[in-house]
């Protein structure tokens, strides 16, 4: 029983540098079936460790570990998720700011918090981005790839809140670079917008960001395998594919991403496509509104 190995998964790591510096790190932990969970927590391995939490950021050492979150993602491996944020402030005999925090909400920072979740889409590369094909060099059909997603839950304290503004993000991915994420690959999935109400400040609303990030090139866009049973010939026109018997295919043929038939051997396309709006996010939802 015990861990026998732990990588950082340079691909899973954000950095936000501000007024609320945020961050979050990626480890995959690989162990016996029976190591207890936290254990995993803990794991250290061929020089890398997860660090305990407590840890300052070692960009930003006004941040440290708040939070350390395990998920199973096979027989013997974790993918463990470590996040910074600032440190709880010790609410009363603090400084005059920490104080003034807790008398008016909206000097409050935001709570974040994060998870994660998987899906499944089509790909014609492994993990490693290498074309995958059988022993004749042909792709397989149907080839999927699990996605953890990320997935952040923002909630900030805001003295106005608009639903007809909120109801402008939801569904959209970002224009702009926001959390440390590029473009494409944060999704609104909706904003929650409540009321709340505090006898030493009075009415306030508290607006949550329901986000969900994908660390992909292609971000949150759709993608279909490139086939069909119509070609392009090379005056561009549009002609049944029909096998060597001049018979109309029974099964869609592969395309090579320009309307021609795919040689033989050769890894499949896939054509992309925007299944939501874009917009730019706010900067500052990290950030105390005053």
């Amino acid at each position: 029983m015990g861990v026998t190995a732990v990588h950082r998964d340079w691909q899973g790591e954000t950095f936000t540098q501000g007024a609320s510096s945020y961050a979050s790190d990626t480890y995959v932990v690989q162990a016996t079936a029976d190591t207890p969970r936290l254990v995993i927590a803990a794991a250290a391995a061929g020089g890398v460790a997860i660090p305990p939490r407590g840890t300052p950021h070692p960009e930003d050492p006004s941040i440290v570990v708040r939070e350390i979150e395990p998920k199973r993602v096979g027989p013997a491996v974790w993918r463990v998720t470590v996040d910074y944020a600032t440190p709880d402030t010790d609410g009363g005999g603090g400084t005059g700011e920490d104080q003034a925090a807790i008398d008016n909400p909206l000097k409050r920072r935001p709570t974040v918090r994060r998870s994660s979740r998987v899906s499944y889409e089509a790909v014609n590369t492994d993990f490693f981005g290498e074309a995958v094909t059988n022993s004749a060099g042909d792709t397989p059909q149907g080839l999927q790839r699990p996605y953890y997603d990320t997935v952040l839950t923002i909630t900030r304290n805001q003295r106005n809140a608009s639903a007809e503004e909120a109801a402008l993000f939801e569904n959209a991915t970002n224009l702009n670079q926001v959390l440390g994420y590029p473009p494409g690959q944060v999704l609104c999935e909706r904003i929650d917008i409540d009321p709340a109400f505090e006898a030493n400040f009075g009415s306030y609303w508290q607006v949550t960001w329901n986000l969900a990030v994908r660390s992909d090139p292609i971000g949150w866009k759709g993608r279909f395998v490139d086939e069909g049973f119509h070609y392009l010939d090379a005056d561009d026109n549009r002609k049944v594919a029909v096998d060597d018997d001049g018979q109309p295919y029974t099964q869609p043929v592969l395309l090579d991403g320009s309307g021609g038939i795919l040689e033989p051997g050769q890894p499949a396309h896939f054509i992309t496509w925007d299944r939501f709006g874009n917009l730019d996010f706010p900067t500052d939802l990290l950030d105390p509104e005053e």
